[in-house]
Protein backbone atom coordinates (compact mmCIF):
# COMPACT_ATOMS: atom_id res chain seq x y z
CA UNK A 1 0.00 0.00 0.00
CA UNK A 2 1.36 3.53 -0.67
CA UNK A 3 0.50 6.13 1.93
CA UNK A 4 0.74 9.68 1.40
CA UNK A 5 0.85 11.94 3.64
CA UNK A 6 -0.44 15.53 3.50
CA UNK A 7 0.31 18.55 5.92
CA UNK A 8 2.46 21.40 6.52
CA UNK A 9 5.70 20.93 8.26
CA UNK A 10 5.23 20.78 12.12
CA UNK A 11 1.88 19.09 11.60
CA UNK A 12 2.64 16.00 12.70
CA UNK A 13 3.51 13.76 9.56
CA UNK A 14 6.44 12.52 10.36
CA UNK A 15 5.12 11.34 14.01
CA UNK A 16 2.18 9.86 12.80
CA UNK A 17 4.87 7.54 10.43
CA UNK A 18 6.90 6.91 13.46
CA UNK A 19 3.87 5.26 15.68
CA UNK A 20 1.97 3.74 12.83
CA UNK A 21 4.67 1.99 9.61
CA UNK A 22 5.30 -1.22 10.67
CA UNK A 23 9.04 -2.70 10.58
CA UNK A 24 10.29 -2.88 7.53
CA UNK A 25 7.91 -0.68 5.89
CA UNK A 26 9.69 1.38 3.75
CA UNK A 27 9.77 5.86 4.27
CA UNK A 28 10.61 7.97 1.34
CA UNK A 29 11.19 11.23 2.89
CA UNK A 30 12.90 14.50 0.97
CA UNK A 31 14.51 15.87 4.59
CA UNK A 32 16.17 12.58 5.05
CA UNK A 33 17.77 12.48 1.15
CA UNK A 34 18.30 16.05 1.76
CA UNK A 35 20.52 15.44 5.28
CA UNK A 36 21.82 12.21 3.65
CA UNK A 37 22.65 13.39 0.05
CA UNK A 38 23.47 16.63 0.39
CA UNK A 39 24.66 17.02 4.37
CA UNK A 40 22.07 19.86 5.30
CA UNK A 41 18.50 18.93 6.07
CA UNK A 42 17.72 22.94 5.54
CA UNK A 43 18.89 22.94 2.09
CA UNK A 44 16.18 23.59 -0.29
CA UNK A 45 18.52 24.33 -3.18
CA UNK A 46 18.63 20.85 -4.80
CA UNK A 47 14.72 20.57 -4.69
CA UNK A 48 14.17 18.48 -8.26
CA UNK A 49 17.44 16.49 -7.54
CA UNK A 50 15.49 15.59 -4.01
CA UNK A 51 12.47 14.88 -5.30
CA UNK A 52 14.14 12.80 -8.63
CA UNK A 53 15.50 10.64 -5.94
CA UNK A 54 12.58 10.12 -3.89
CA UNK A 55 10.89 8.98 -7.17
CA UNK A 56 13.44 6.81 -8.49
CA UNK A 57 12.94 5.04 -4.98
CA UNK A 58 9.16 4.80 -5.08
CA UNK A 59 9.80 3.64 -8.52
CA UNK A 60 11.91 0.84 -7.17
CA UNK A 61 9.85 -0.20 -3.96
CA UNK A 62 6.36 -0.66 -6.10
CA UNK A 63 8.24 -3.55 -7.94
CA UNK A 64 9.32 -5.18 -5.74
CA UNK A 65 8.16 -4.41 -2.25
CA UNK A 66 5.33 -6.13 -0.28
CA UNK A 67 4.51 -4.02 2.17
CA UNK A 68 3.64 -0.53 3.03
CA UNK A 69 5.64 2.65 1.42
CA UNK A 70 4.85 5.99 2.96
CA UNK A 71 5.92 9.47 1.36
CA UNK A 72 6.59 11.96 3.72
CA UNK A 73 6.84 15.13 2.53
CA UNK A 74 5.48 19.05 3.16
CA UNK A 75 3.25 20.99 0.84
CA UNK A 76 1.90 18.02 -1.86
CA UNK A 77 -0.41 19.47 -4.35
CA UNK A 78 -2.45 17.91 -7.16
CA UNK A 79 0.13 17.58 -9.32
CA UNK A 80 3.02 16.28 -6.98
CA UNK A 81 -0.23 13.55 -5.79
CA UNK A 82 -0.83 12.77 -9.18
CA UNK A 83 2.90 12.16 -10.35
CA UNK A 84 3.14 10.05 -7.01
CA UNK A 85 0.19 7.94 -7.97
CA UNK A 86 1.46 7.47 -11.93
CA UNK A 87 4.79 6.23 -10.24
CA UNK A 88 2.55 3.89 -8.11
CA UNK A 89 0.31 2.28 -10.79
CA UNK A 90 3.38 0.04 -11.95
CA UNK A 91 2.83 -3.57 -11.56
CA UNK A 92 0.69 -2.88 -8.28
CA UNK A 93 -2.55 -2.12 -9.93
CA UNK A 94 -4.16 -3.78 -6.86
CA UNK A 95 -2.56 -2.14 -4.43
CA UNK A 96 -4.76 0.61 -2.36
CA UNK A 97 -3.09 4.47 -1.70
CA UNK A 98 -4.32 6.35 1.38
CA UNK A 99 -4.13 9.66 1.39
CA UNK A 100 -3.53 11.17 5.16
CA UNK A 101 -4.87 14.92 5.66
CA UNK A 102 -2.87 16.18 9.21
CA UNK A 103 -5.72 17.96 10.95
CA UNK A 104 -2.95 19.88 12.75
CA UNK A 105 -2.07 21.62 9.46
CA UNK A 106 -5.59 23.66 9.95
CA UNK A 107 -3.58 25.22 12.89
CA UNK A 108 -0.54 26.99 11.57
CA UNK A 109 0.38 28.56 15.03
CA UNK A 110 0.51 25.20 16.89
CA UNK A 111 2.94 23.78 13.67
CA UNK A 112 5.13 26.36 13.67
CA UNK A 113 5.13 26.36 17.46
CA UNK A 114 6.24 23.20 17.41
CA UNK A 115 9.11 23.13 14.62
CA UNK A 116 10.71 26.16 16.92
CA UNK A 117 9.87 24.23 20.01
CA UNK A 118 12.12 21.11 18.09
CA UNK A 119 15.25 22.96 16.84
CA UNK A 120 15.27 24.34 20.89
CA UNK A 121 15.61 21.15 21.72
CA UNK A 122 18.06 19.58 19.16
CA UNK A 123 15.89 17.79 17.23
CA UNK A 124 17.13 16.63 13.57
CA UNK A 125 14.23 18.32 11.56
CA UNK A 126 14.32 20.89 8.62
CA UNK A 127 13.85 24.80 10.34
CA UNK A 128 11.19 26.22 8.43
CA UNK A 129 11.10 29.75 8.64
CA UNK A 130 7.54 31.37 9.56
CA UNK A 131 7.19 32.97 6.80
CA UNK A 132 7.42 29.42 4.50
CA UNK A 133 4.93 28.27 6.95
CA UNK A 134 2.49 30.82 5.99
CA UNK A 135 3.13 29.74 2.06
CA UNK A 136 2.86 25.90 3.05
CA UNK A 137 0.06 26.59 4.83
CA UNK A 138 -1.97 28.37 2.07
CA UNK A 139 -1.04 25.55 -0.53
CA UNK A 140 -2.60 23.18 1.86
CA UNK A 141 -5.74 24.74 2.63
CA UNK A 142 -6.51 25.05 -1.25
CA UNK A 143 -5.15 20.84 -1.33
CA UNK A 144 -7.56 20.05 1.75
CA UNK A 145 -10.36 21.72 0.16
CA UNK A 146 -10.46 20.13 -3.43
CA UNK A 147 -9.03 16.85 -2.27
CA UNK A 148 -12.69 15.10 -1.93
CA UNK A 149 -13.47 16.82 -5.80
CA UNK A 150 -10.30 15.28 -6.77
CA UNK A 151 -10.68 11.51 -5.65
CA UNK A 152 -13.24 10.28 -7.95
CA UNK A 153 -11.13 11.65 -11.29
CA UNK A 154 -8.21 10.03 -9.71
CA UNK A 155 -10.00 6.65 -8.58
CA UNK A 156 -11.63 6.55 -12.32
CA UNK A 157 -8.03 7.27 -13.80
CA UNK A 158 -5.38 4.82 -11.94
CA UNK A 159 -7.74 2.12 -10.99
CA UNK A 160 -6.77 1.58 -7.55
CA UNK A 161 -8.99 1.91 -4.43
CA UNK A 162 -7.77 5.23 -2.99
CA UNK A 163 -8.80 6.79 0.39
CA UNK A 164 -8.60 10.44 2.02
CA UNK A 165 -7.99 10.14 6.22
CA UNK A 166 -8.26 12.84 8.58
CA UNK A 167 -5.56 12.14 11.23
Amino acid sequence: MLNIMCGISGSGKSTYISRKANPGDIVICPDTVRLTKFGNINDQSHGKEVFDICYEELKRNRKVFDGDVWFDATSLNKDSIEKLLELWVGNNSFLEVVIYVTTDSFNLELCKGRIESDIAIGVCRSNVPPEVSDKQFARFETLAKNLPTYLPEWKNKYNKNITIMYI
